[in-house]
């Protein structure tokens, strides 16, 4: 009998990650408006109908439960560097069948509170270039290099909104751009620690779709009027370190695949459903398509990881999981935009949170449950 490749001993789990994954990527954001923090409470406004929970009215549907449909756990809540812990929820209206539901929150804040920075976790576009706790890009210069011709159409969009959008995408680029270090590394830490060749090639390919990634970001922004390319990327003492064990390989796959590149996959496809220019559209799928590639590449390793490394990996993956909810607070797109922005790719802080929530609770947590056992 021939021998079991890595991939027929780990597709039942891949599969099932793809599904709750793609389940993921072709729902609906839900909507959750912040209608202002007043004293020590943060007062938020939820809406969902009577169906979402089987019931005929809003005067049987469970408030608590509505919020937590939403965003998915309640735990708690930040804003900027306060931390609010979840305090109650209430029916406050119906309208046209949606029940209006006020919850709310206490503010808990204290000195190194849970969602202060955590150093490792994170949303960026493509795997982030982790050094010394740090996400590292290169820095820009003039350029056209690295541009990929789109054909945006600018026309109703002032000179404010193009460089706004010329800004998101040049970051977007830098990221997309370190991306293809990170897989190079990782591609490394792979060699060092024995892993098979199925990861080690899909790993490779990864570093590949990284720099077709920068190339379509850097491509966009020069559509909306500025040119610039990645510069040489400094690295301490022109080298980066590896895992200094497979315990350590874990959790940074974990933190940096697993969590972020499913979350990055995650907020392009929330970004596709509100784009309308079709060149920009084109640069999202890709990159839903991609990174949702390299994400399931992160849960095959922590399968494999785990599989070589047993309990002691395990544990370190527990800590990092628990922390994970606390990278969706932490993150920031770039403040408030309106309906023209979002047309072209730019969502708001709170877009991005929402769908980034219910990510974490209906993919990331669960795959890191079945992974754990």
């Amino acid at each position: 009998m021939a021998a079991r490749t890595l991939d027929d001993r780990y597709r039942p789990f891949s599969l099932r990650f793809k599904r709750h994954l793609q389940s993921m990527l072709g729902g609906a954001a839900l909507a959750a408006t912040a209608v202002g923090a007043t004293g020590c409470q943060l007062d938020l406004e939820y809406r969902g109908t009577p169906d979402s929970q089987g019931v005929d009215s809003c005067d049987d549907v469970d408030a608590e439960l509505l919020v937590q449909q939403q965003i998915g756990f309640l735990d708690y809540r930040c804003e900027g560097t306060r931390y609010f812990e979840f305090d109650s929820a209430r029916i406050v209206d119906d309208v046209d069948g949606e029940c209006v539901v006020q919850a709310t929150w206490t503010d808990r804040s204290y000195p190194n509170s849970p969602c202060d920075y955590l150093p490792g976790i994170g949303v960026v576009e493509g795997r982030p270039l982790m050094v010394e706790s740090e996400a590292r890009v290169a820095p820009l210069r003039q350029g056209r290099s690295w541009s990929e011709e789109g054909a945006v159409d600018v026309r109703g969009l002032t000179l404010g909104q193009r460089k706004r959008l010329a800004e998101r995408w040049q970051r977007a680029g830098q990221y997309e751009h370190a991306s293809i270090a990170s897989f190079a590394r990782f591609t490394l830490d792979l060699m060092a620690h024995g892993a098979p060749p199925a990861l080690l090639l899909a790993a490779q390919k990864a570093a590949a779709d990284e720099v077709r990634h920068a190339q379509l970001c850097f491509g966009l922004s020069a559509a909306y009027g500025v040119e610039v390319e990645p510069a040489g990327l400094e690295l301490p003492g022109g080298s980066v370190s590896l895992s200094a064990d497979l315990v350590q390989l874990a959790v940074d796959t974990a933190r940096e695949g697993a969590i972020g590149e499913t979350l990055a996959a995650v907020r392009a496809a929330e970004q596709l459903r509100h784009a309308t220019d079709p060149a920009v559209r084109a640069v999202l799928q890709s990159l839903v398509d991609d990174e949702g590639e390299h994400a399931e590449l992160a849960w095959r390793t922590l399968r494999w990881a785990v599989d070589a490394g047993g309990e002691p990996v395990k544990e370190a993956l527990r800590r990092v999981f628990e922390e994970a909810p606390r990278a969706v607070d932490g993150f920031f797109e770039g403040g408030d935009s309106d309906a023209a922005l979002r047309g072209h790719g730019l969502l708001s802080d709170a877009d991005v949170r929402r769908a980034l929530r219910r990510a974490l609770e209906a993919v990331v947590l669960p795959a890191a449950a079945e992974l754990l056992g």
